[in-house]
């Protein structure tokens, strides 16, 4: 059986570039395989439209994983090849043995510190410092795997259903005047939180972020940019990936008013607005959420400060008699 399992290892790695004959003496049976989808249930800014469809697609995952006691996968990369999730080398199950897997995926990137350990009723992964930009941080856990005395029962592939472990900020600002607004960058100070734990026990699974060091200037709105303006009824959006929060969190919006002449812009006010993001989720007080996406919708109404005149003319006063002498 050995050789012929060779023999088609050395066949197919004539023909592709596959790491097939890395794990030819493993029966196909018990290599250890992973399949990935996003939860459909949860939201964020750039859904998932089909795993290697478009750039924002999970291409690829950090795995971590226990045999018993014993770390069997610690941050090993998994990628999506175009028709399936690969690793290397690869790893088999093994009978009489109890398997915990997690993984996770910041934007296809990796985190700096990453800790996987198994609990009492299951397992967790500890994500520490985390520093939210761009990517969408997602993250994957299962219940214990065990394995009988044959091996008879062993999976196919390790399904991983991720979650996001951030939520989605949007603003949704309209022009309510009759000018012309161009907004700046919107800086949002004061975030708190930054280490996520993500853990599964006797089935549930949850996520928590544990309070740090509030961060200075750590998230930033886009403005509309320098050459863009929002006419009368037009509307600028803004959306960030947020650490989820538990307190109102304070911003400025930076608003300059234009008048219109012709294709010529004039910049009439440059002001400050101010507000709040409010933590209500159905009119009730509660805290952002991970995988849930809040829309915060504001209407602007610049003011154009026009020169005016108005005019007075100030009284003759009181009239001052004077007597007439006139000559004989």
């Amino acid at each position: 059986m050995k050789t012929k399992l060779w023999m088609l290892g050395m066949a197919v790695a004539a023909l592709t570039s596959c790491t097939q004959s890395e794990v030819v003496d493993i029966p196909e049976s018990r290599v250890i395989g992973f399949d990935s989808h996003v939860d459909k249930t949860t939201r964020a800014i750039t859904p998932i439209s089909g795993v290697g469809l478009a750039d924002n697609d999970l291409k690829m995952f950090y795995v971590y994983g226990y045999e018993n006691d014993s770390l069997y996968f610690n941050g090993t990369t998994v990628e999506y090849d175009g028709s399936k999730f690969t690793y290397s080398p690869h790893k088999q199950w093994k009978a009489a043995k109890n398997y915990h897997f997690a993984a996770y995926s910041n934007g296809n990137s990796t985190c700096t510190n990453v800790v996987y350990n198994k609990i009492t009723g299951g397992s967790q992964l500890v994500i520490s410092d985390y520093t939210v930009g761009d990517n969408d941080l997602m993250a994957a856990i299962v219940d214990s795997i065990p394995i009988n005395a044959g091996a008879s029962n062993t999976p196919e592939h390790v399904d991983l259903t991720f979650e996001h472990m951030l939520c989605v900020i949007t603003l949704s600002l309209t022009n309510g005047g009759t000018n012309y607004l161009q907004i700046g960058d919107i800086t949002v100070k004061g975030v708190k939180t930054n280490t996520c734990t993500y853990r599964i026990n006797n089935g549930a699974k949850t996520c928590n972020w544990s309070t740090g060091t509030p961060e200075e200037n750590a998230y930033t709105f886009a403005g509309t940019g320098g050459n863009a303006y929002i006419e009368p009824a037009g509307r600028h959006v803004a959306s960030l990936f947020f650490i989820p929060q538990s307190t109102d969190i304070n911003i400025t919006i930076p608003v300059s008013t234009y008048t219109k002449s012709g294709n010529e812009y004039t910049l009439s006010t440059a002001e400050n607005k101010n507000t709040t993001l409010k933590l209500l989720e159905y009119g009730v007080t509660s805290s952002w959420q991970n995988g849930k996406h809040y829309v915060y919708n504001g209407t602007l109404a610049g003011t154009v400060h026009y020169i005016h005149f108005d005019a007075t003319v100030s009284g003759w006063g009181t009239p001052v008699n004077n007597t007439l002498v006139f000559s004989d």
